[in-house]
C-alpha cells in the first residue's frame, strides 16, 4: 500500500473500489459521518440521489453504496463501495466526504482513508494531519482519467461547515446527512435485514400479517393464482408451529444480517455460517409453480430436490412477472437427487418445476450445505461448504465426455452468479487442482454424473497445532517459509545480532487478481510496509527485515497465490561500488563517504517508488522517489560507522540503475535552477532568499526544502510549499513529485 500526501494521486486497479474511512475510538471525540458524493463533468451533483449516506445507503444506479461501520481494533471504521462498472457516463468523480458533529476535525484523532480494488488489499492510504476548525471535509476522490480510474487525496476542509461544502458542489442542503448522533450507524454495520430481538423480522424480511396462515402456520405457496401456461400452483407444507417459525425467523434474521451486510473489505472467515434449518418442504407431481415466502429469509438458500422416474427435470427461478429469470437445474440425466443455490430477494422465492414424475423439494438454510472436509463425493449438482484454512481443491469428474461438469466458489455474502469464481468446466474432464481461500465459502458443483472433491491444506495453512509446529521446525532448520494468501508468521534470524535479509518470490500465481506485499508487525500490532504493493506475477526481491540484527521478526504476507520467503545472511547482499543494476526490490551494501546517488528506472508502465538508506542502528532516510518518467539524484547518507544499506523499493516489472557520484556533482543554485522530482542541490549564496515554485499544471503544489547535516541526513525543514524563504548556503534537499524551480532574489 502506498501512503500518499495531500494532493497526490495513484492509479486504481479493477473495482469495485472498497473505501475505508477510519478514526481512533476515543471517548468524547466528535462523531463522524462518511458520505459518497457523485459529481458530473462540471463538478456538480445532478440531484439529491447523488449523495449516498448511511440512512440512504445505495445510489439508484448501484454505483455507490454505504456499507455501514464497525469498531475494529481501537478504530471506528465506516466503509463505502464504488462499482466503477455501474458508474454512469455522466459521472466523472466520486467524492469521499466526512462531516463532524460535537466538535471539529481538529479533535478527531487518526482520521484516514484507504482505498482497495476488487478482492485485493488497500492500494493507497491518506492520513489527515493538518485538520483544525473544519466540520466538513473532502477526504479524497475517485475520478476518471484517460479511460482509467485514479484516487486523489484531497484534504479540503470547510470551517463554515456542510453548507459551504454543499454550495461548492451544488448539493441540496437537505441531501447531506443531518448532524451525526450517537448510535449504531456510527459504530456498527447497517443491518437492513436485522429485526428487533425476538420480533418477526417484518418488512426487512418481506413479512406482513397477511403472510401468516390461520393457526400460526405459514403458507409456502400461492394457491389459486394462475401461472403462465395455465398450470395450477400448488402450496407446500411446513411442519412447524407459528411460535417456532417466529423464533427461527428472528434467529436467522440476525445471522443473515451479518452475512448480507458485512463491513467492506472484511477478511474471509468473518461471515458466520447460519445453523442448518428447513424452511419449507413441498411435494408434487408433474409441472407446478411454487412460491416460498416466510420463514425463508432474503438472501441465499439451498434448494434440495429429489425426483422419481426418468425424463427431463427442470427447476427455474421466476421474476416478479412470472417470467423465467434463470434456470437452477435442467437435466435429462438419471439424477435422482440434487442441491442447488437460489437467492430470495424482497419478494417471495418463486420456482417453476417441470418433471415427468413425482418430486420433493425442500428449502434449506446455507448451514445445511455438506461440509467439505477431506474427500467428498456425489452424483449431480451439490452445494458444499468449505470452512477451513486456505487449501488446494482437487476435483475429479467420473462422467462421459458429453456429461456436463462445472464448479465455482462463492463467499457467503456474494453468491450472485456474476460474483462466483469458476473453478472447473467441461474441459476439466478427469482431474484438476484449484487453490481456494480460507472459508467459509461455498463450492457449487453442477454435474450430470459422479464426481469427487478432495481438499488439502495450502502451504502455510494448518488444520491442527501439531501440523503448525512441524512446519515451524522445518522453517527453523532451512530458513525457508512457504505460504499462500494472507498469513502472519515469525521469521527467525539465524545469526542474531547481525543484520540479515529476506528473499521473497511468488511460486504459484492465479491468472487474475494478481497482487502481493509484505508488512512488518511490532509488539503492539502496528505495521510497517516492507515491500511495495505489486501486481507482477513473477515478483521477487530482497527485503532488509533484520536491519538491527533482531533475533526474530513478526511479518504479515498478503497476496494472491503461493509464495516463499528465505532468510539469507548479510554477506549475500550485493556491494554497491560506482554503480549497480537490477530489477524489482533489492538491498545493497555501501561502504564509503557520504556521496550523491543517482537513480533511474525503466519499465513498460508508469512506475514510481523510493530509494532509502538504512544505517547500522536501523534508522532509515529516504534518498528520493524514482519513476519511469524521471531520474533522481539524492543524498547517500553514511553515519560514523562508514557504511549503510541502500534499499530499492520498485515493482519487479521495472528495472533500475544506481550510480554513486561525488558531492561536487550536485547542481548549484546561482540565479535560477529548475528540475523535476527529488534532488540534492547546492546553495552557493549565503543566507539568500529563494522563490520556490511548482509547475502551475501540477497535480499537487507540495514541495519540501531541507538542510542536510554532515552525514547527508535531513536536518531542518525550510518550507512545505511554494513561496519565498530564506535558504542558507550548503547542500539542500528538494522533495516533490512535480516540476519545480528555485529563483534567488537579490
Amino acid at each position: 500500500m502506498t501512503i500518499i500526501i495531500k494532493g497526490a494521486n495513484t492509479p486504481l486497479p479493477g473495482g469495485p473500489f472498497r473505501i475505508a474511512v477510519a478514526r481512533e475510538d476515543r471517548p468524547g471525540a466528535p462523531l463522524v459521518a462518511a458520505t459518497a458524493v457523485l459529481l458530473d463533468a462540471a463538478g456538480r451533483v445532478r440531484g439529491e440521489a447523488d449523495v449516498v449516506r448511511g440512512d440512504r445507503p445505495s445510489h439508484p444506479s448501484g454505483a455507490a453504496r454505504h456499507l455501514g461501520g464497525a469498531a475494529e481494533g481501537g478504530l471506528l471504521v465506516q466503509r463505502l463501495e464504488v462499482d466503477e462498472e455501474a458508474v454512469e457516463p455522466a459521472v466523472q468523480r466520486v467524492l469521499i466526504v466526512v462531516l463532524a458533529a460535537g466538535g471539529t476535525f481538529g479533535a478527531v484523532a487518526g482520521l484516514s482513508v484507504e482505498v482497495a480494488g476488487g478482492e485485493g488489499p488497500p492500494v493507497a492510504r491518506y492520513e489527515v494531519t493538518d485538520a483544525g476548525g473544519e466540520t466538513a471535509l473532502v477526504l479524497g476522490e475517485c475520478y476518471r482519467r484517460n479511460g482509467a480510474w485514479r484516487f486523489r487525496a484531497v484534504g479540503q476542509g470547510y470551517s463554515a461547515g456542510p453548507a459551504a461544502l454543499a454550495a461548492d458542489y451544488g448539493i441540496p442542503p437537505e441531501a447531506l446527512p443531518a448532524a451525526p448522533v450517537p448510535g449504531p450507524a456510527m459504530t456498527e454495520v447497517h443491518k437492513e435485514s436485522a429485526p428487533p430481538t425476538g420480533a418477526i423480522p417484518g418488512g426487512a424480511m418481506g413479512l406482513t400479517a397477511s403472510d401468516t396462515a390461520p393457526g400460526g402456520a405459514t403458507a409456502a405457496a400461492d394457491p389459486g393464482r394462475a401461472p403462465a401456461g395455465g398450470r395450477q400452483e400448488t402450496g407446500g407444507s411446513v411442519a412447524a408451529s407459528g411460535a417456532q417459525l417466529t423464533a427461527q425467523a428472528a434467529s436467522l434474521a440476525a445471522s443473515l444480517a451479518k452475512m448480507l451486510g458485512p463491513t467492506a473489505g472484511s477478511e474471509q472467515g468473518s461471515v458466520p455460517v447460519p445453523a442448518s434449518e428447513v424452511f419449507h418442504e413441498a411435494h408434487g407431481e408433474g409441472d407446478q409453480v411454487l412460491s416460498f415466502g416466510r420463514p425463508a429469509p432474503k438472501g441465499p438458500l439451498i434448494i434440495e430436490m429429489s425426483v422419481a422416474g426418468g425424463g427431463r427435470f427442470t427447476v427455474a427461478a421466476l421474476d416478479g412477472e412470472d417470467a423465467q429469470d434463470h434456470v437452477l437445474l435442467d437435466t435429462t440425466a438419471p439424477i435422482r437427487e440434487a442441491r442447488v443455490l437460489a437467492v430470495r430477494g424482497k419478494r417471495a422465492l418463486r420456482l417453476r418445476v417441470e418433471a415427468a414424475g413425482a418430486w420433493t423439494l425442500r428449502v434449506l438454510s446455507l448451514g445445511a450445505a455438506r461440509r467439505l472436509d477431506g474427500t467428498v463425493s456425489g452424483t449431480g449438482p451439490d452445494v458444499l461448504l468449505h470452512d477451513g484454512p486456505a487449501a488446494d481443491l482437487t476435483l475429479s469428474h467420473h462422467g462421459q465426455p458429453s456429461a456436463r461438469f462445472e464448479a465455482a466458489t462463492a463467499p457467503l455474502d456474494r453468491v450472485e452468479p456474476a460474483r462466483r469464481k469458476p473453478l472447473a468446466d467441461d474441459d476439466d474432464r478427469v482431474e484438476a487442482t484449484h487453490p481456494v481461500p480460507a472459508g467459509p465459502l461455498l463450492v457449487l458443483v453442477s454435474a450430470e454424473a459422479g464426481w469427487t472433491a478432495e481438499l488439502t491444506p495450502a502451504p502455510g495453512h494448518h488444520r491442527t497445532p501439531e501440523e503448525a509446529e512441524r512446519a515451524r521446525a522445518r522453517s527453523l532448520a532451512t530458513g525457508v517459509y512457504e505460504g499462500r494468501g494472507k498469513l502472519e508468521l515469525t521469521v527467525v534470524n539465524p545469526e542474531p545480532g547481525r543484520p540479515a535479509v529476506v528473499e521473497f518470490e511468488r511460486t504459484r500465481v492465479p491468472e487474475r487478481h494478481s497482487w502481493f506485499w509484505i508488512w512488518r508487525l511490532d509488539e503492539t500490532g502496528e505495521v510497517d510496509q516492507l515491500s511495495i504493493f505489486s501486481t507482477t506475477r513473477d515478483a521477487r526481491g530482497q527485503l532488509l527485515v533484520f536491519a538491527k540484527g533482531e533475533p526474530e521478526v513478526r511479518v504479515r504476507v498478503e497476496g494472491s497465490g503461493d509464495w516463499r520467503l528465505r532468510v539469507r545472511p548479510l554477506d549475500t547482499v550485493e556491494a554497491l561500488g560506482k554503480s549497480a543494476k537490477g530489477r524489482g526490490q533489492a538491498v545493497l551494501r555501501y561502504a564509503g563517504p557520504p556521496a550523491l546517488i543517482r537513480a533511474t528506472c525503466e519499465g513498460s508502465e508508469e512506475t514510481d517508488s523510493y530509494v532509502h538508506t538504512v544505517q547500522p542502528d536501523g534508522t532509515s532516510d529516504r534518498v528520493g522517489m524514482i519513476g519511469t518518467r524521471r531520474p533522481m539524484t539524492g543524498p547517500l547518507a553514511v553515519g560514523p560507522e562508514g557504511w549503510c544499506h541502500v534499499v530499492v523499493k520498485l515493482d519487479h516489472a521495472a528495472s533500475w540503475k544506481l550510480e554513486v557520484l561525488p558531492l561536487a556533482d550536485a547542481r548549484e543554485v546561482k540565479r535560477k535552477l529548475s528540475g523535476h522530482g527529488w534532488e540534492l542541490v547546492e546553495m552557493t549564496d549565503s543566507a539568500a532568499k529563494v522563490e520556490v515554485r511548482v509547475d502551475p499544471g501540477a497535480e499537487t503544489d507540495t514541495i519540501v526544502l531541507a538542510t542536510m547535516d554532515a552525514n547527508l541526513r535531513p536536518e531542518r525543514q525550510l518550507c512545505a510549499g511554494p513561496g519565498v524563504y530564506p535558504v542558507p548556503s550548503g547542500l539542500i534537499g528538494v522533495r516533490t513529485t512535480e516540476k519545480w524551480s528555485l529563483k534567488v532574489r537579490r
